[in-house]
């Protein structure tokens, strides 16, 4: 069916989609009755399939990719339907320029947190961290370049705060300055699980001038990590990567489905997030978290259930919201989602004849 489907688009003559048919029906004949076939019948429709063989290097290649980590596999933890989310919304400058008061640059477009800012970002973590376990939040995610992971020991304490709380904690990202990438982590109680790293450069504004953000990005097809845990599967995709049809096709398409989506930002153009995830509470139907910069603002969280309750955090103000995770729930509507819209899809009727 794929052959054909790929023969129909390439408008392939109707003479070739036939052979393709009746070679097939020959092939399926050997495969289960195996009858008698003459040596001129297989030279005849060898020559032919070779005739109309499609070349790997014609099929078209996805611009992304997704690959599943199972932290469920060979271990003994079992997955929980019902658990609380936070969004810690962190980063806030004294003068109004973060980037210049918490950063310095270390190459064009590439930032490190100046020494000077790590006690107060620490301190601050801290806080959300044990503010978030009180409120029983098993998952909470900063915004992105919020904690240098580059100090060490930043990484270390969270590690340290993730396995005695029983937490997972996705520290935004930052700009590794030893691969020059934007790596996001998702760390555990048992460490770090696995890194996501951002696709998609963003446009930078720094002491008057206007540039790209200067991190290293794959030149081939984009990976995305897809994880299966204890708390659902789960995806971090970094800022502007998520507002890429392409890749929320991909999630959107996930076997087994996506049921949380982490976007962690540093963005002015929260609107564009805003719509981007608003479509994608459903078409992806997932529950979708934008944890920005506090700088900005306006993290929010957006789920596919039928609810009024909005969860945002205004600009310039460090704080948590929380969203409770029913998988069951979620899995369930998303069924019945699929369902009702597969009886309502339109039936276009061909005018070619």
């Amino acid at each position: 069916m794929e052959k054909w489907k790929f023969l129909v688009k390439q408008k392939a003559p109707l003479n070739e989609r036939l052979e393709l048919t009746r070679l097939e029906e020959l092939i399926s004949r050997v495969g289960k009755e195996r009858p008698e076939i003459t040596e001129e019948e297989v030279k005849q429709y060898t020559v032919r399939a070779k005739d109309i063989a499609i070349p790997f290097e014609a099929l078209p290649k996805r611009k992304y990719r997704l690959r599943y980590v199972n932290l469920l596999k060979d271990s003994s933890t079992v997955e929980k339907p019902n658990f609380r989310v936070a969004i810690a919304q962190i980063g806030k400058s004294t003068s109004g320029d973060l980037l210049h008061e918490f950063y310095s640059e270390q190459r064009e477009g590439i930032f490190l947190l100046k020494k000077e800012k790590v006690p107060t970002v620490r301190t601050r973590v801290k806080e959300l961290i044990a503010t978030a376990n009180k409120k029983g939040a098993k998952i909470i995610i900063f915004p992105e370049l919020a904690i240098d992971l580059n100090y060490h020991q930043l990484l270390e304490e969270i590690i340290e705060l993730a396995n005695n709380y029983k937490m997972y904690i996705i520290p935004g990202s930052y700009h590794d300055q030893e691969t020059q990438r934007n790596i996001s982590l998702v760390i555990g109680p048992s460490g770090i699980l696995w890194q996501q790293e951002k696709h998609i450069p963003a446009i930078i504004h720094y002491q008057g001038r206007r540039f790209k953000e200067g991190i290293d990005v794959e030149t081939g097809q984009r990976e995305t990590i897809v994880g299966i845990t204890e708390y659902g599967t789960m995806a971090i995709v970094i800022c502007r990567d998520f507002l890429d049809m392409d890749l929320r096709v991909e999630l959107k398409n996930a076997d087994p489905p996506v049921d949380l989506v982490f976007n962690p930002a540093f963005t002015p153009v929260t609107e564009d997030f805003k719509a981007v995830h608003f479509d994608a509470r459903r078409s992806i139907f997932a529950y979708c978290f934008f944890a920005n910069i506090a700088e900005i603002g306006n993290s929010f969280i957006f789920t596919p259930e039928r609810e009024q309750q909005e969860r945002n955090i205004p600009p310039k103000e460090e704080s948590i919201i929380y969203k409770d995770v029913d998988l069951f729930r979620l899995r369930s509507e998303r069924k019945r989602w699929e369902i009702e819209h597969a009886k309502h899809r339109p039936f276009i009727q061909s005018t070619r004849a």
